[in-house]
This record gives C-alpha cells, sequence and structure tokens, in this order.
C-alpha cells in the first residue's frame, strides 16, 4: 500500500523547494522507493493528468461542484471569487464538523481509482454521484490530501512540477541518459508509461505506435530570410497555411486526428477520405477550411472542430482540407531519421503532387526550392496577400525533431499576418510551443 499523503508530502516538498534540482529530488526520493506497478498511477498522480490527453474523458467536475461539496462538509463556509479551492480546502477541512477524529490512512491507488471513476459517472444524477464520491474522499483525507484531491479533480495542481521536470526525475530515479527518456517521451507521451518503461529499462524499445500520439517537433522561427537562407542554403519552402496543427494517424481502417495538444478530434469528412490511402502511416499537416475558393476565419474552423452532433461533418458550408506536410511513419517503419528530401519522396508516393489548398480533402501542402533570399521573400509576401501564414523553411537533410525544438526547420515570421488573433488559443496554434513547469 502507498498512503496518499506521501504523494501530498512530495508535491508540498516540490512546491516549496528553492531550487529546480530541490524539485527533481523531491520527485526522484518517491519514484525510487515505489513498486513499478504503483510508477504510472503515481507519476499521474503528482502531475494531476489522470489519464492520457487524447483519451476521450473528462472529469466533469467545476469549481461550483467542489465549492458545494466543501461547503456541505465545513457547515455552510462559501469561498470567494479567485480562492483556490485547494488551499481553501485544506483550511476547511481541518476545520470540519465532520472531520473523522481518527483516520485510516488515505490510500494512493484508491484515491486515484476512485478520480477516474468520478470521470466514468454520467446520465441523470451524475453530478450528484460525483459529488458525493468527492466528499467520500475528502471525509477520509488529511488537510494536505484534501488540498491535492480538489486540485487533481479542478486539473490544476499549482505546485510547479510539469513535464520536463518529471523527465529529469525519471532520469535521476533510474540511472538512464536524460536524452533517451526524452526520445522515448516522444514517442510515448504519457509519463507514467515512461517512468514504468524506464524502471524496466526499456526504453530503447519505445518506437511510434499509431495510433498513439507524438509529440510533434517544435520549430524555430527566423525574422531574417537573408540570414536564413545563408545558413540553410537551397533550402524546401512549404506552405504554412495559417489552420489547425495535426497529426493524422492510419490504422488498418481507422483514422485518428489529434491536436497540439493530443487531444483527439473527430473528423469525419478527412476520414472517409483517408480509407483509400495505403498502409499504416503517421502523417502531419494542418487543417483548413475553404468557401468559394477563400481560407475560412479562425473561428469557422474552431467552431467546426467543437461541433457537438456528428463531431467533424459539415453538412453544408465550408469544407475541410489537410494539408500534409510531413510523413513520420510508413508501414511500420519510423521516418524520423530521414532527411527532409527523403521523407517528402515518401510522402509524395503516398499522397501524389500537391493540389491547390481548395480543393478539399487530404493533400499534399505546396513545396518549392528556392535559392535566394529574394525568390523566398517574394513567395512568402504573395502568400501572406493570400491570407495564408507565410513559410516553413526545412533543410534538405534535416532529420525530423520529434518532440524537440529544431533550427534547421524554421518557420519565416517576418510579416506573417494571423486570421482572427483574438480568438486563437494554445490549443489551436500553428506552430507547436514547448511545454513549460509553470505552476498548474
Amino acid at each position: 500500500m502507498l498512503p496518499y499523503t506521501r504523494i501530498a508530502d512530495t508535491l508540498d516538498l516540490a512546491y516549496h523547494a528553492a531550487t529546480r534540482a530541490e524539485k527533481v529530488n523531491a520527485l526522484a526520493w518517491l519514484l525510487k522507493s515505489l513498486h513499478p506497478e504503483l510508477l504510472r498511477p503515481s507519476v499521474r498522480l503528482l502531475l494531476g493528468g489522470l489519464w492520457p490527453s487524447w483519451e476521450p474523458r473528462q472529469m466533469g467536475v467545476g469549481p461550483e461542484t467542489v465549492q458545494d461539496a466543501l461547503a456541505e462538509l465545513s457547515g455552510g463556509k462559501r469561498y470567494k471569487d479567485g480562492d483556490d479551492l485547494g488551499s481553501l480546502a485544506e483550511v476547511l477541512i481541518r476545520d470540519s464538523p465532520q472531520r473523522i477524529l481518527f483516520l485510516s490512512p488515505s490510500d494512493a491507488i484508491f484515491v486515484y481509482d476512485t478520480l477516474r471513476l468520478i470521470s466514468e459517472q454520467g446520465g441523470v444524477r451524475s453530478l450528484h454521484r460525483k459529488k458525493a464520491l468527492l466528499k467520500g474522499l475528502l471525509l477520509n483525507a488529511t488537510p494536505s490530501e484534501s488540498k491535492y484531491i480538489v486540485r487533481a479533480v479542478l486539473g490544476k495542481m499549482n505546485v510547479g512540477v510539469g513535464p520536463s521536470l518529471m523527465l529529469e526525475a525519471i532520469s535521476k530515479t533510474f540511472g538512464v541518459d536524460q536524452i533517451q527518456v526524452q526520445d522515448a517521451y516522444a514517442r510515448l507521451p504519457e509519463l507514467g508509461l515512461v517512468a514504468l518503461t524506464a524502471s524496466r529499462k526499456e526504453l530503447a524499445t519505445v518506437k511510434i505506435a499509431p495510433p498513439t500520439p507524438v509529440r510533434l517537433m517544435i520549430m524555430g522561427r527566423a525574422n531574417d530570410f537573408h540570414e536564413a537562407t545563408r545558413t540553410i542554403p537551397g533550402a524546401a519552402y512549404v506552405v504554412r497555411y495559417g489552420g489547425l496543427r495535426l497529426q493524422m494517424h492510419k490504422v488498418e481502417d481507422r483514422m485518428f486526428f489529434y491536436t497540439n495538444r493530443l487531444r483527439n478530434v473527430s473528423l469525419w469528412d478527412l476520414a472517409k477520405d483517408a480509407m483509400d490511402l495505403k498502409g499504416d502511416l503517421v502523417m502531419e499537416g494542418e487543417l483548413i477550411l475553404t468557401a468559394d475558393r477563400k481560407m475560412q476565419p479562425f473561428s469557422e474552423l474552431v467552431r467546426y472542430i467543437n461541433r457537438k452532433d456528428s463531431p467533424g461533418r459539415v453538412q453544408d458550408g465550408p469544407g475541410p482540407s489537410l494539408m500534409v506536410t510531413d510523413l513520420l511513419y510508413q508501414g511500420g517503419e519510423e521516418l524520423v531519421h530521414l532527411g527532409y528530401a527523403h521523407r517528402r519522396k515518401r510522402l509524395i508516393g503516398v499522397l501524389g503532387d500537391a493540389k491547390e489548398p481548395f480543393s478539399g480533402g487530404i493533400t499534399l501542402a505546396e513545396e518549392r526550392l528556392l535559392e535566394s533570399a529574394a525568390q523566398v521573400e517574394e513567395w512568402h509576401r504573395d502568400l501572406v496577400s493570400r491570407g495564408f501564414g507565410g513559410l516553413v523553411m526545412h533543410d534538405l537533410d534535416a532529420p525530423y525533431a520529434l518532440g524537440s525544438k529544431s533550427e534547421r526547420s524554421l518557420i519565416l515570421a517576418k510579416e506573417i499576418r494571423m486570421p482572427d488573433p483574438l480568438i486563437r488559443s494554445d490549443e489551436f496554434r500553428s506552430s507547436r510551443t514547448e511545454d513549460g513547469d509553470h505552476p498548474g
């Protein structure tokens, strides 16, 4: 049995640690003491992500429900807007008239399973059942435990522990190279499983395995065309359409589409087109909506993604196109180690030559091989004037930097005009940004 208080104590240590190294040591100290079967749930509890981001599941509990549960346990005390409900829970549970005098230690796995059970409640009176399960956990929790139970329910741990910190802790715990841990995480972006694999000394066996999503390459940015073309002469330039960056996995006759944050989205219109493609594939591209031979506003694309009735299917109106930019996996073979030119050749073999972006369906993004900064700037200016995002420059020999930043694949950011900037969020950025370790 692993007492949940050890999870809470470790999170407290990480929160109060003065340096990054101290945070890593706090995490590693706990991980090193755990039986392998406890690693995955424990890492998930520490991070507050109780299932992979691509799993179609939500906790379904908001601040109001948590507030009601705490009020019922504390004799009606309420919270003020802006209060951290986790810290409030710590205080209210400490002073609760319903507090059990002789608590039995909460089992971390019981807490983990109950939190997941909360997310599984559906149908009539599901919110009532969710609240009852939450109250049951809090009744048997210490004040510190209640703080992190509430934060896990709300998905905000607020301790400054994120993926990169956990990767360092896994490396330190099991004495494995951090680069190897990062490579495994890029192919298997679920840190609980990465920790378990590291404990078994099997990180080298982790490969791209569709339909499990991967962490896409983070592209650098170049603001000076002349400097960029001197740095990477004779590069390939691919249109950056200004849409939603996606990865598509084709596994036999099933299709899976994932956003930047690895959320699974349903795109029925594109899935039926992908049925004709041969073999298992993992491709990267940009999703755009077009109508009357014009790019549609990003607000329309967000609305299309978020449709509740027949998600991702549009009967009338703008049509979707997936402009494919790279091929990462084909027929059981990883391609990320190959140079860009080789991957592009393989991609042409799958999709054929590029078509105009308004043709709909799944098609190859347009590419040109250019030598001079003047040619690049002229084409870039033309694309921006047509409502596109600009260009991405690729070194022909560069491998695909899975899950990390590349300085050999660069976004040319000069004078880029993004559509509908007021509604663009981290979820819908065309260029991937690095996940930080900021609280929450």
